[in-house]
């Protein structure tokens, strides 16, 4: 994104009411910058305050963009009561932000996302550690690590490209079938390592990372041990 394109987007985030705006404007057509006091003897510090009452209004503006963009992780507290819906097809909770919330299990996930949780199965290394979290507008994530390496797989109902890569360019591709399903291969490097599949199965996209890189044969190893009816 240009300059001028992340500033108007900053800017459309901002809302003054027309009477600030116009006070604004006012003061600043009414400045004289010059070093000097001038004719009207106004210390320069005094003309100097309207540009940076303007320049701290763009700064809050930055701020606040920032805040609004940014996902918050909420851990699962295990009280329902205090549990922010993330069933697919709920809305932004009301807070401008978009919400994270991390669970304890794959169990504790499939209750938050009301559909089947998958895990990364099969791996090429031991898992160490597993994260599970729910996005607010349906998506599941499950990311299983150990030894350096990690396996990010994400699903969600629908036909939409879930790898957060959609549209981008790889040096190697190529694509492989497995229960009926085309898998797509993506690989940051030329050859026939990937890193990336992607695909729809039974009603969900899918999209698997395997941080480490891997060859056909393994990414079709590994999904037919993590997806239930991709192993035929």
């Amino acid at each position: 994104m240009t300059l001028k394109g992340r500033y108007d987007e900053i800017m459309e985030k901002i809302t003054l009411t027309p009477e600030s705006r116009a006070r604004i404007l006012e003061n600043i057509r009414g400045m004289d910058l010059s070093s000097s006091g001038g004719k009207s003897g106004t210390p320069y510090w005094k003309r100097m305050m309207p540009v940076a009452a303007m320049a701290a209004l763009v700064l809050t503006g930055v701020i606040a963009w920032q805040w609004w963009s940014k996902p918050v992780v909420i851990p699962d507290s295990g009280d329902p009561t205090s549990q922010v819906p993330l069933s697919p097809g709920d809305e932004d909770p009301g807070n401008a932000q978009t919400v994270v919330r991390e669970a304890q299990s794959a169990a504790e996930l499939e209750t938050l996302m009301g559909f089947p949780v998958d895990e990364p199965s099969g791996l090429p290394f031991a898992v160490e550690r597993t994260v599970y979290k729910a996005y607010w507008y349906g998506m599941a994530e499950v990311t299983a690590s150990g030894g350096g390496h990690s396996a990010k797989l994400r699903k969600q109902p629908g036909e939409a490209d879930v790898s957060g890569t959609a549209g981008a360019e790889y040096p190697a591709m190529t694509e492989i079938e497995l229960g009926g399903a085309a898998v797509s291969l993506k690989g940051i490097q030329a050859g026939e390592q990937y890193n990336l599949a992607v695909w729809q199965f039974s009603g969900y996209s899918y999209s698997l990372e395997l941080s480490g890189g891997a060859d056909a044969d393994t990414f079709a190893s590994v999904i037919r041990a993590t997806v239930p009816g991709m192993d035929n």
